[in-house]
């Protein structure tokens, strides 16, 4: 039988987005890139940049099978905000 993993809360996969656009992904920011929307997999670091974050997403989705995605713009401020349910 597969082991079910918990999914993180919202405010860990937040956490762990910005970690992973400071660490990788803006580092690699170029000009052109200003205004897009990124999307990255909190597991992997992978992420993927367009001008939309329905794009951004899907490309992610086209090359991983399970990405956890937190999507976020190219200056590093939130693209959604995100509140737990009470």
């Amino acid at each position: 039988m597969p082991v079910i993993e918990p999914r993180p809360s919202l405010d860990e996969i937040a956490r762990l987005g910005q970690e992973a656009y400071e660490r990788c992904v803006r580092p690699a920011l170029r000009p052109e890139d200003a205004g897009k929307f990124v999307a990255i997999d909190i597991r992997t670091d992978e992420y993927s940049i367009a001008t939309t974050s329905y794009d951004a997403i899907t490309q992610l989705r086209d090359r991983m099978a399970e990405p956890e995605v937190f999507v976020m713009r190219s200056d590093g401020s939130p693209a959604v905000r995100m509140r737990s349910r009470r």
